[in-house]
Formats: C-alpha cells, sequence, structure tokens
C-alpha cells in the first residue's frame, strides 16, 4: 500500500499582490465586463476598485446594444480580433446574458401590449447613455440601463394631429447642455422637435422634401442652432428652427466626392447617414457598397465590403451659407468614430484603435481604416437581432459596491 501524502492546497501567488499592483492592471483593462470580473476574483481586489466617480466616461470600450424581439442584449465584440470574409459560423460568443431593462407596459405607455418601436431610441451625443421614448400617453423617456423613467412636455398638438402621429416613430439625441432633439421623416416629410433646458414647450420644425429613394436611415443632428438632416447619397438640408415662431428651412445638394464619377454613380448603393460632433465640427459619414449589373438591372452585392466617407458642415466666408467639405482619415487619426442610430460619437484613440470607424452594415459590425480605406469585418449578428434603423453604442460605466455595503445587503432580511 502506498504511503497517504498530505495534500497541500495549490500556491496562489496572484492573491498577495498589492492594492497598487492590481490597481495598475485594472487601468489598462479596457472592457468592462472584464473589468468587473477582475475585482470579483477576492475581497482584497475588490476592495482596490476606484469609485464610480474617478472612472471616465469614455474608460472603457463602448458596447453595441441589440434589440431582440422586446429585450436589448449586449453584444459581445472583441476589438481585438477579425471574422475572415468567408466565415461561415453565424456568431462566435452569442449573447453574453446581459439583458438591460425595457420601459414597463404600465409605467411607460400604459398599454399591456406595448413594445418599443425600432425607430423609438433616444441616445445621448456622447454615448453614456440611451433611451426609449414613447409619445402616448404622454411622452417619457425610459432609460435602458437603470430603467428611470422622465416625463417630458407634451407634443403641441395641431388640427390634423400629424405632430403626435409623426413622433411615434423617431429618434433623437440627447446633447451636453440637456437639450433633447428628437425627429421623424415620414414619405417626405421630415419633422424635429427641439426641449432646451427651461423650456416649457417644444419647438417644432418641419419641411417636406423630395428626395427620391431613401437610404436604409436618414440622420439628422442639432448643432450651434441648426438642424443638418441628410436623406441620401446626394441630397442634405439644413433647417434653422425660429424659437419665437415656426422653423424657416433653408438648404443645398451635396455633390459626393467618393471616387464615383457621375456616370458611375448608381454603382455605389448608400446604406447609411450619421451625424456627430467631432470637436467644434459637424461631421457627416456616409456608408455605401457596391451594386453590381445583372441580366439587364441592377442588384446590391452582399459579398462587397462597405466604404466610409466623411464630410463636415462649414460656413461659407463670403455668403455666409453652410456647406459640406470633404474630410479625409488622415483628420481623424487620432479619433475613433462608432456610428450608430440615432446618435453617433467620437473617442480619443489609442495606438491600436486610432483613425477607424465601427458601424453595422448587412448583419455585420465591421471596422473601416479611414486612412487607408480597408474594411475588416468583426463579428456577424444573429438573424432576428437589432434593426438598420437602430443600433447603439453606449459607453458602459461599471458601478462596483464595496465589500461593506454588500455585507449590509446580505444581512438585509428578504421579502418572502
Amino acid at each position: 500500500m502506498e504511503p497517504i501524502t498530505e495534500l497541500v492546497p495549490p500556491s496562489r501567488p496572484w492573491a498577495t499582490l498589492s492594492p497598487d499592483m492590481v490597481g495598475e492592471i485594472s487601468i489598462r483593462v479596457r472592457d468592462a465586463a472584464d473589468f468587473v470580473r477582475l475585482h470579483a476574483v477576492c475581497i482584497p481586489w475588490r476592495e482596490s476598485a476606484p469609485s464610480p466617480a474617478a472612472i471616465r466616461p469614455t474608460r472603457f470600450l463602448p458596447w453595441p446594444l441589440a434589440l431582440c424581439e422586446d429585450l436589448l442584449v449586449h453584444v459581445p465584440l472583441n476589438f481585438g480580433r477579425r471574422l475572415s470574409p468567408w466565415t461561415t459560423s453565424p456568431y462566435r460568443h452569442g449573447c453574453d446574458g446581459v439583458l438591460l431593462p425595457r420601459a414597463s407596459s404600465s409605467s411607460a405607455s400604459g398599454d399591456d401590449n406595448w413594445v418599443p418601436h425600432a425607430n423609438n431610441w433616444v441616445a445621448r451625443a456622447d454615448g453614456t447613455a440611451a433611451w426609449f421614448l414613447t409619445v402616448h400617453p404622454e411622452p417619457t423617456m425610459t432609460d435602458l440601463v437603470t430603467g428611470a423613467i422622465r416625463v417630458l412636455p407634451r407634443f403641441e398638438e395641431n388640427d390634423d394631429g400629424r405632430i403626435n402621429r409623426r413622433m411615434e416613430k423617431c429618434s433623437g439625441i440627447v446633447y451636453s447642455d440637456g437639450t433633447i432633439f428628437v425627429y421623424s421623416v415620414d414619405s417626405g416629410d421630415f419633422t424635429a422637435a427641439i426641449l432646451r433646458p427651461g423650456d416649457a414647450a417644444w419647438t417644432i420644425a418641419e419641411k417636406s422634401v423630395y428626395f427620391g429613394a431613401r437610404c436604409h436611415h436618414s440622420s439628422a443632428a442639432y448643432h450651434d442652432g441648426k438642424i443638418l438632416v441628410c436623406m441620401n447619397l446626394q441630397f442634405w438640408f439644413v433647417l434653422m428652427p425660429d424659437f419665437e415662431a415656426n422653423g424657416a428651412a433653408g438648404g443645398g445638394r451635396l455633390e459626393m466626392k467618393s471616387g464615383a464619377t457621375a456616370g458611375a454613380r448608381d454603382a455605389v448603393k448608400h446604406e447609411g447617414s450619421y451625424i456627430f460632433e467631432s470637436g467644434n465640427e459637424l461631421m457627416w459619414a456616409t456608408v455605401m457598397s457596391k451594386r453590381r449589373p445583372t441580366y439587364g438591372y441592377t442588384r446590391y452585392d452582399l459579398t462587397s465590403t462597405p466604404s466610409v466617407t466623411l464630410h463636415a458642415l462649414v460656413e461659407a466666408n463670403i455668403s455666409g451659407r453652410m456647406r459640406l467639405v470633404p474630410r479625409n482619415g488622415q483628420s481623424l487619426r487620432d479619433r475613433v468614430l462608432f456610428l450608430g442610430s440615432p446618435a453617433s460619437f467620437t473617442t480619443k484613440a489609442t495606438t491600436q484603435f486610432g483613425g477607424c470607424a465601427y458601424f453595422v452594415f448587412n448583419s455585420c459590425v465591421y471596422k473601416y481604416n479611414l486612412i487607408n480605406g480597408v474594411a475588416q469585418l468583426m463579428e456577424r449578428v444573429p438573424a432576428g437581432w437589432g434593426s438598420y434603423m437602430a443600433h447603439v453604442w453606449i459607453q458602459p460605466r461599471p458601478a462596483i459596491d464595496p465589500i461593506d455595503k454588500i455585507r449590509e445587503k446580505l444581512k438585509a432580511p428578504t421579502k418572502e
């Protein structure tokens, strides 16, 4: 019989790491889920976690959110890897179990059968928050992360009820000063509503336009007292809201500088418009793909990779009118673009991620290098997840409770 040897527990040198060393490791973790897992290893590591107030809003890589039926799910994205174009696996990771609350039917709409519409997303301009917007019985915004509900003023109704009807399917942006901007595009009619801090009522601006075939989603933004609206590859206009009366419209036509000649413009399909602030400029990013002729008609080449062009809205020196001028990728090499609907934003770039744009195209997440013009497939989104009308990027801000607070919760009586 072999002698019985005493079992020695395995050595765990990581458990004796100093708080300063754990802190040095923690500040290099850019994924919010990995940050939480790191500080959940043991009590000393949890105690070394920074307070929520000390975490910068842009510290972690943004999360792409998808609407699956009536649930919001986090689509895990590995920023350090990419898929091959011939990859057949529909999805590498699947849902990681992170579900976000949606507006409850009783508190948000009063309708037990209410389901959030794909259009009714409102996002903060810097990507730090997002909401669902409902119009009936009164306008409310429900925070996607916390579930908190904010009641808004009613839209001023007119005789035919068109404002409320259009706003039932709207998108919106909340800016850093608290201004809420929501808009709707319905059968050639553009309608916007602006609520500034201190305003008791919405300011409405409208414009009826014919812009031909729509792209998958039009885009609009409010900046420096003006509304920029981009409808498709060529057509855009500017609305000048009159906060004392009705909005007055002005606009122009844009000839894209995308490398396509006037005769070959039909070979390009406009997939989407994204308007965002970068520095002190309001910029327009367009995502395009190629078409291919087949048996006398043109269809979209689903195997082609997308491309991105950039323009900035500037004011002409002499006339004072607004115009869009091209911007090259070099001007954004120190930033990363996250193109989403209804809001897009930029973050400060690191060496690994600088000068690129992330966006959803044809049920895939792409990374586009703005400098060399190369698109990389990053992830495939399962069928039925999300919508081309709303794909939100949000910058997570995880909050880790201290040990004492967790112990108090565990000691608290539970409801039976």
